[in-house]
């Protein structure tokens, strides 16, 4: 067999692989001009064939010379078709794309695009943006026609390629629907986050041509989430918080007690009486600590009044910048609705936030304090409910806080100060705080210009109580207390303070030995004048169910609540479950002494 066969064989088979290769191409896909370059291909394919049938059989040599110029005009034939086969691709394409588009202005496809709260756009497969609807367009800070035939990336994220992690694309080549979670670019260049779902367009062979991305704004699900995972985070520190506060309170009421007596030994005049005082203010901010981590555990709720939120941040402010090179700026309208707070805890978290933006100020400058009445309607989209706050704005021009520390400034023993300039623990203090009132605290801050803090709290619709002065001294009384506790260091203290007030004392250790003793007392006709229970006796019964018994016996009981352990709600709402007056651990001769006159005159 000469070359020349062997070519022959190879190019006949070469034909033939191409037209069966053509015939695989589905008859909707040709168009005109592309059928009539197959029938001439075909002629081609059939005319050298049986030219070669002749020719090899030893009956003519006739049609050789034919043959070779047929086979010259296969080639651009064939590539001729090819390209006609693409561009009635690409035309399909755009008609099914066209279809779509149609389909999508039908009345009934129209209203549920437009009246769905998630955003729906039609993209075709080059990123072209066919459709969006109304929720889609106000997303972007958009019309819907300002969208419609921009590319998707350039619109929805701004770039000038497609996404790398676009969820159209990856349906179109999967054909089943695809999610991401990323961020949107709004008009004025905000960003927000975004729930991208995907779903592949069909075409008549079964191909995508296209895909429709239903979005969902999901900024504010994202912050409601942070914020529980920040109560978590409080919540499950709060369990040891608690505990430890339980026992140091105690242990601080027998120092602060016992240095309560010292000093009515004294005369202010001597030394001794001012290292008492002294040792009395170191109690006082170990008080403050303890007061910190109760604020993390699940009972450290305020106990609040009717107060004026612009006294409090005028007093906290000006205490806190004392001596500093940071001055204050306070914008307070006058007519600032009151507030139901707990004043030394809201002053706490002032007094915490202004610290931060002084020593966020080291060469000096301005802190702006600005206050407004705020009326959050129904249906607002915020995190508050529904009705008045007053809103709290702290502003420096400091250093500002970096975008990766920002969502851990609440977070606790988070900080960034040096080693011995902070604990971690304000912010996440004042956090605390703010959830325990039903309000809300945010932090905005860029590098190098500065931190916002914005703090809501709710108003109160009651009239400011006029706040009597604490007496700066004892006064002696007098009258049988009972004293119940079950930790001997705060029995022999407050013995001790009760007996300086001129008070019969008799002790008990739990709630069952205090209901006999009331008994007995009351039946040999020598009752109580006032009785003061511990809230929490482990193993025992503590001040909640025994107040119960005693009202039983004697509804006219006096009772005053004591604990250092404020895991129940009974500390800040102490009447509702029997109490006549609270008196919270550690306390002082002068703050026993208080107490006690407020009920027993009652």
């Amino acid at each position: 067999m000469d070359i020349i066969t062997i070519l022959d064989i190879i190019s006949t088979a070469a034909f033939l692989v191409a037209l069966i290769l053509t015939l695989r191409i589905g008859p909707k896909l040709l168009s005109r001009s592309s059928h009539r370059l197959l029938i001439l291909a075909l002629f081609i394919y059939v005319f050298v064939g049986f030219s070669n049938i002749l020719e090899h059989g030893g009956i003519t040599a006739y049609f050789d010379f034919y043959e070779d110029y047929m086979e010259m005009f296969f080639l651009p034939i064939f590539i001729a078709f090819g390209y006609s086969v693409v561009v009635s691709q690409e035309v399909r394409k755009r008609e099914i794309t066209e279809a779509a588009f149609q389909e999508s202005k039908s009345p009934l496809y129209r209203s549920l695009v437009e009246n769905i709260d998630l955003g729906v756009t039609l993209i075709d497969g080059e990123g072209t943006i066919v459709m969006a609807n109304a929720a889609q367009a106000r997303m972007l800070g958009r019309s819907p026609g300002e969208l419609a035939g921009k590319k998707c990336f350039e619109e929805f994220e701004k770039m000038d390629h497609l996404c790398r992690h676009c969820p159209g694309r990856e349906s179109m080549v999967s054909g089943k629907p695809e999610e991401v979670n990323t961020e949107g670019v709004r008009e004025d260049g905000s960003r927000f986050r975004v729930r991208i779902r995907a779903f592949p367009v069909m075409g008549n062979e079964g191909r995508a041509t296209g895909f429709i991305e239903v979005v969902e704004d999901i900024t504010d699900r994202l912050k409601i989430e942070e914020e529980i995972r920040k109560t978590q985070k409080l919540e499950s520190i709060g369990i040891l918080a608690g505990g430890i506060a339980h026992d140091f309170n105690n242990l601080l009421t027998g120092i602060l007690g016992n240095i309560s007596l010292a000093k009515t030994h004294t005369s202010s005049g001597e030394e001794i009486c001012q290292f008492l005082d002294e040792s009395e203010k170191a109690s006082e901010r170990a008080r403050t600590l303890t007061q910190q981590l109760l604020t993390f555990s699940s009972g450290g709720m305020p106990i609040t009044q009717t107060s004026s939120i612009t006294r409090i941040i005028r007093d906290s402010a000006i205490f806190v910048l004392s001596g500093s090179n940071v001055n204050c700026e306070m914008l307070m309208p006058d007519d600032l609705w009151s507030v139901e707070v707990d004043e030394g805890q809201v002053s706490q978290v002032i007094q915490n936030i202004v610290k931060n933006a002084d020593q966020a100020m080291p060469d000096g400058g301005t802190v702006q304090i600005r206050t407004e009445n705020l009326l959050v309607s129904d249906g607002a989209s915020s995190s508050l409910g529904k009705g008045r706050y007053v809103k709290i704005e702290v502003a420096d021009h400091g250093t500002g806080i970096s975008g990766e520390n920002l969502s851990k400034v609440f977070d606790p023993y988070f900080t960034t100060k040096k080693e011995g300039e902070g604990s971690g623990l304000g912010l996440a203090v004042s956090y605390s705080i703010i959830k325990n009132h039903h309000g809300l605290i945010s932090v905005e801050s860029e590098v190098g210009a500065g931190t916002t803090f914005s703090i809501c709290l709710p108003a109160s619709s009651r009239e400011i109580a006029i706040k009597e002065e604490a007496p700066e001294t004892y006064r002696p009384m007098g009258g049988r207390i009972l004293l119940m506790d079950d930790e001997e260091v705060v029995r022999k203290v407050v013995k001790d303070m009760l007996e300086k007030l001129g008070c019969q004392v008799e002790l008990t250790c739990d709630g069952d030995e205090a209901v006999e003793k009331y008994r007995q007392a009351r039946e040999a006709g020598r009752p109580f004048d006032a009785v003061i229970m511990d809230l929490t006796i482990p193993g025992g019964m503590g001040g909640k169910q025994a107040v119960r018994e005693l009202l039983k016996i004697d509804d006219q009981a006096r009772v005053i609540v004591s604990s250092g352990y404020a895991n129940d709600p009974i500390m800040a709402d102490f009447r509702s479950y029997g109490f006549q007056g609270v008196v919270p651990k550690p306390y002082t001769l002068r703050d026993l002494n208080k107490m006690l006159t407020e009920v027993l005159s009652a």
